[in-house]
């Protein structure tokens, strides 16, 4: 049996598990089974249909069982597509699988189980412009349409098309995300499809420059009497997860402290690292109420400060 091992990058998500969380490898013995996408978080892309997934690893075709090893319920799907991550849930696959409320499986098992036929070729570009190959999300901010972004100084306008049905909006830079394109939620309904949160195939055009580069993200100031400061200009967004206030981090040992503040609001909570995820800091439901803004996802002005 070969194990492979892959990495993905979806609408902005950079998975890195340790071998406590994401995908494990599956005990096969000669049947066609085999255990792929180890190392992998999964999450679900909101589009509608038959139970399926999309990836960028498997043909059409292929059929991936996936079971999440947290509640030990399991689908058998088809590939359906192609997309930026080794398996990426539509809906209904993903309700046959998760548990309530949480919108990402870390502890999962993902094996073939079926061929899809010819191995996958290179796949033409589903995007295109200057965020080429990029899937566009959004952050469910208010305001007037508008878009942040880690490439392009505020004031450029960018003219965002979804090649799926043609839509279009030209908006403006108002801000510096982790996204060569992230919308707002005004932006994302001119140019959605009902009911999905993700637009894989797009085209992003500069049809109008800004003044200045764009500036870095402020690093935080360190507070002695709280502690050191650290991932200066990272944002801090919400895992879906239940439980006590927690966060979970790609850089600091579980049961480390950390206090996060919001600056836009000057909330701030302190937390333990409880586990494993591909940020600085990924709030659960809990610890991102006790900080968030009414309606917003995203914490873009955060200070992240190690006290413990």
């Amino acid at each position: 049996m070969q194990l492979t091992k892959g990495w993905a990058i979806s609408a902005g998500l950079f998975a890195l598990v340790a071998i406590a969380g994401g995908t494990t490898f599956a005990v096969a013995g000669n049947d066609a089974s085999s255990a792929v996408c180890q190392g992998q978080n999964l999450t679900f892309s909101a589009d509608g249909g038959a139970p399926g997934v999309t990836s960028n690893q498997f043909p059409v075709g292929t059929q991936l069982k996936i079971t999440n090893l947290d509640n030990n319920k399991s689908t058998t799907v088809p590939v359906t597509g192609v997309s930026g991550s080794c398996a990426l849930l539509n809906a209904a696959a993903m309700e046959q699988v998760r548990e309530p409320g949480k919108n990402v499986i870390r502890r999962n098992r993902v094996e073939r189980v079926g061929s899809g036929g010819a191995p996958q070729a290179a796949q033409p570009a589903q995007s295109s412009g200057v965020c080429g190959g990029q899937s566009l999300t959004f952050s469910a901010e208010g305001g007037a349409p508008g878009v942040t972004s880690n490439k392009f100084p505020v004031g450029t306008r960018l003219k965002i098309t979804n090649l799926d049905n043609n839509k279009s909006t030209t908006v403006p830079v108002t801000g510096i995300s982790g996204s060569c394109a992230l919308l707002n939620a005004a932006a994302m309904e001119q140019v959605r499809e009902p009911g999905k949160n993700l637009i894989r195939r797009n085209k992003v055009e500069v049809v109008g420059s800004a003044a200045a580069p764009a500036p870095a993200p402020a690093p935080g100031k360190p507070d002695s009497a709280a502690g050191r400061v650290v991932c200066a200009g990272s944002t801090v967004t919400l895992s879906g997860e239940g439980g006590a206030p927690g966060a979970s981090s790609n850089q600091f040992p579980i049961g480390t402290k950390l206090k996060v503040t919001n600056l836009d609001n000057n909330k701030s909570t302190t937390v333990s690292v409880t586990g494993v995820s591909g940020s600085c800091a990924l709030l659960n439901n809990a610890a991102f109420e006790q900080v968030r803004e009414p309606g917003k996802f995203l914490i873009r002005g955060a200070r992240l400060e190690k006290v413990g």
